[in-house]
């Protein structure tokens, strides 16, 4: 089973963006960030994402209390990759049709999440939208959020000058985040074709259902990321999210004539469980899931020990590094060499 299986492919994707561009004249790009002027000073960033069908296996568990974090995570940590401080989110929740208790749940999960991130809900917008929302359950719904954050000129991380020997430190993730669920759950749940329901307890997960540890939240990396990037030269950053460590690629167009090589990989026991439920080859695991690392740094090699002592509380550790192989991005996993981009 392939991420295209589930209805979602990457290729299609790619090729429906090339050689289309909104970017105006007025800012300028990082590899993963566009950036506009506030003054002679500082900039601003802004970001726009949402939950995706992790909605659909909260709704088909009934349990909808992480979802709101998982929807301010994936903005504030996009929000943060080029320096920028999230500031100011707006929420969108589509929905069937209102329901006190559940928005309630939702509002509040939203209201955390902006804690965790230091940042502001500033407003939002819920739509009852009755059979244009699909999903599962009695009452379906979808959660979109958007943020604003802002960064000093000079603190700025532009993402550019990498070169071979450059170190790539990853922070822990929480487990599969919020990408990857609509191969998940076919490959998972029964509800899409999968081997189990909701609230299976296989023995991987060492007492945890099998909704439970899909439904962890996101975590969201804001103070520790802004306060290392505070402390130490880090050159790059990337929130591991969609198209996973493909996604990487991005940073060759601001740095010519290298690639990267990832070495290091601890995924949680689901991640274990999806590959042999979904029969899922291991390049695609890799092109689509975290395997255990949300967010990466990098920096030049002596900036290594530095940067594991400031990220010590979100487990850090070396995944790997910039090589010389212009355009490559390489992964070494159970004793197999994978070529993921070239």
């Amino acid at each position: 089973m392939r991420y295209a299986d589930s209805g979602v492919d990457r290729n299609v994707r790619e090729r429906a963006k090339l050689g289309v561009s909104v970017f105006g004249s007025a800012g300028f790009k990082t590899p993963f960030n566009a950036l506009v002027p506030v003054d002679s000073k500082s900039y601003y960033s802004f970001c726009t994402d949402g939950v995706g069908t992790k909605c659909m296996v909260a709704q088909l568990a009934d349990k909808h209390g992480g979802i709101g974090i998982d929807a301010v995570a994936m903005v504030a940590n996009d929000t943060i990759r080029c320096g920028a401080r999230p500031a100011a989110l707006v929420d969108v929740i589509d929905i069937r049709k209102t329901e006190e208790h559940l928005l309630r749940v939702l509002l509040r999960s939203i209201a955390e999440g902006a804690r965790q991130a230091e940042c502001a809900v500033v407003g939002g917008e819920t739509a009852d939208l009755g059979e244009m929302v699909g999903g599962v359950g009695a009452n379906p719904y979808n959660v979109n959020c958007s943020c604003v954050g802002f960064v000093g000129k000079k603190d700025v991380v532009l993402g550019n000058k990498l070169k071979a020997g450059d170190v790539v430190i990853g922070l822990r993730s929480s487990g599969i985040h919020s990408n990857g669920f609509s191969l998940v759950r076919r490959a998972l749940f029964s509800q899409w074709g999968g081997r189990f329901n909701a609230h299976d307890k296989p023995e991987a997960l060492k007492g945890k259902t099998v909704a439970e540890e899909c439904l962890k939240p996101t975590r969201i990396y804001v103070k520790s990321v802004l306060k290392a990037m505070k402390n130490a030269d880090v050159k790059a950053a990337v929130h591991i999210t969609g198209d996973a460590y493909v996604k990487f690629d991005k940073l060759f167009a601001f740095s010519k004539g290298v690639g990267i090589r990832f070495d290091n990989f601890k995924p949680q026991p689901i991640f274990a469980l999806v590959q042999e439920c979904g029969k899922v080859p291991g390049d695609e695991m890799l092109k689509t899931f975290n395997m255990g690392w949300g967010f990466a740094l990098i920096a030049p090699k002596k900036e290594e020990d530095k940067l594991l002592s400031l990220l010590k509380n979100e487990g850090a550790e070396k995944i790997g590094e910039i090589t010389a192989k212009a355009g490559v991005v390489e992964a070494f996993w159970k004793n197999k060499h994978i070529t993921l981009k070239r």
